[in-house]
């Protein structure tokens, strides 16, 4: 029942989203290269090449590039909720835990919105909840064919999102330390378990490593997290200059932003672990924060003498804290929310019996009373039409196609409009030093300039520009807008 309200959700917010997620522009235009027998050229994106390859298979079938990795999402954002129940079973023994679980996982506005984008989320997340699943059923089971298989859907989540080469991380030190902390298997399993779960991850991630190592000229696992880090610095950071060309330099040491300017980066580190937990009770929502920190008082030191929540406890803890090194914030909390959804459970039972000594609710009615105030405070947040705020941009693309069928840019701090208008993008300055019009002169192709208000306060109105003419107004959400001018030539 839930898989089947998870998958009308998906639907639904796929059919009625109004714009692509920012790095889907990157995504398709990887996955044409795919598809185009072009594979270097698809590798050479900082973004891994699992998602984008899947796209391009499924062209063949679904021709709108957009809505193919809409619905990649969408399978994936509803196979993670049974995947969930499974996983909270598993850990917490308790079928209403896991039925309760999986119906957040349904209706969270965050993994529901992300189950229907051109995003990574969605499937690094079903991904990971596999792969911790086949770990705990191996290690409950003593099965190492269950945990090398856990090791395969792991290797297969790296290539998703580099970030998943934590779960190796955590997997290896969890399974090392049991025998010594828990006593549940012996030193022996635990050796041949961390081989066979290192081995299977590494089998399936090697030739991406091997290409990123011939490629860079020493080990990494990523060309996204040096470029995350140095962007999550820019936002705190006094010069912006110094981390914007890291950004762009393609230079892929782990180390280079600590290398740049070690006070910076701390800095950095610190404030997102100072706001992590904040970070994190946004990505749950109000009651379920609430409901997560009852659970895990009314748990207390029981989740650490449980080795199975004790996982999910590992695996949180390492992603909430390893996030503060490269860029962290609700989005990226969001990967972590399945692994907490059983403390929440937790939470709720213990809400539910304080609810049920009122006297006007009962103890028969509390659990659904109180299910159906989270639904009442979440739904509405989750059925929100994606992308509303930034129609304009499919908007603005489609007039620009009416009126003008040639090759040609378009200037914009966002290349979503160029993708719409199938035009170049040409990437709007943070700043222009002298005259914007002979910056514009110096870009020959651009046809095209798009502004939101906020470009215009950092750069300067363009309507008493020469260089352009205003062409339309398009809203954005209460008195924010976006502009589109014409670029002339003839002043």
């Amino acid at each position: 029942m839930m898989t089947a309200v998870a998958l009308a959700i998906r639907l639904y917010l796929v059919f009625t989203g109004f714009c692509i997620a920012a790095d889907g522009v990157e995504y398709v235009r990887m996955a044409r290269e795919f598809a185009a027998g072009a594979p270097m050229k698809a590798l050479a994106s900082q973004f891994s090449p699992l998602y984008p390859w899947l796209i391009s298979r499924l062209h063949r079938v679904v021709p709108d590039w957009e809505r193919g990795g809409d619905l990649i999402s969408a399978a994936f954002g509803t196979l993670t909720v049974p995947l969930v129940y499974l996983l909270i079973l598993q850990a917490f023994r308790n079928r209403e835990n896991a039925l309760g679980a999986a119906a957040l996982t349904a209706i969270q506005p965050w993994m529901a919105g992300y189950s229907a984008s051109v995003r990574t989320e969605a499937g690094f997340i079903c991904l990971m909840v596999a792969a911790v699943y086949l770990l705990l059923a191996g290690i409950d089971q003593a099965s190492t064919i269950a945990i090398a298989l856990a090791g395969v859907v792991g290797g297969a989540a790296y290539l998703y999102r580099a970030e998943a080469f934590g779960f190796l991380l955590v997997g290896e030190a969890f399974l090392i330390a049991g025998p010594f902390i828990w006593r549940r298997w012996r030193i022996r399993q635990a050796s041949a378990w961390a081989t066979a779960l290192a081995v299977a991850f590494l089998v399936v991630a090697s030739p991406y490593l091997l290409f990123l190592h011939r490629e860079t000229g020493h080990w990494t696992i990523s060309h996204e997290l040096n470029i995350t880090a140095a962007s999550g610095v820019m936002e705190t950071a006094t010069n912006k200059a110094p981390w914007l060309a890291l950004s762009r330099s393609g230079n892929v040491s782990l180390l280079a932003p600590l290398y740049l300017d070690p006070r910076a980066y701390t800095y950095k580190a610190a404030h997102d672990m100072v706001f992590s937990l904040y970070y994190l009770a946004e990505a749950l929502g109000p009651i379920p924060a609430v409901l997560l920190a009852i659970g895990i008082g009314v748990r207390g030191r029981e989740i650490f003498h449980s080795w199975s929540e004790s996982l999910l406890a590992a695996m949180v803890l390492f992603f909430m804290f390893g996030f503060t090194f490269f860029a962290t914030g609700p989005r990226f909390m969001i990967h972590l929310v399945a692994y907490m959804f059983g403390w929440v459970m937790v939470g709720f039972e213990c809400a539910s019996e304080r609810l049920g000594e009122l006297e006007l609710i009962g103890p028969g009615r509390a659990p659904a009373a109180l299910a159906i105030v989270i639904a009442l405070t979440l739904l509405p947040q989750t059925l929100w039409p994606l992308g509303y705020d930034l129609r304009a941009f499919a908007q603005a693309a489609a007039d620009i196609r009416r009126a003008d069928g040639g090759d040609f840019a378009i200037v914009s701090a966002d290349a979503r409009i160029s993708y719409y208008a199938d035009a170049k993008a040409v990437a709007m300055p943070d700043s222009v030093s002298g005259d914007f019009c002979r910056w514009l002169e110096r870009q020959p192709e651009a046809k095209y300039l798009m502004m939101s208000r906020r470009d215009e306060r950092q750069l300067g109105d363009p309507r008493g520009l020469r260089c352009v003419t205003f062409i339309k107004r398009y809203p954005r959400t209460a008195s924010s807008y976006f502009e589109l001018f014409a670029v002339r030539r003839d002043h």
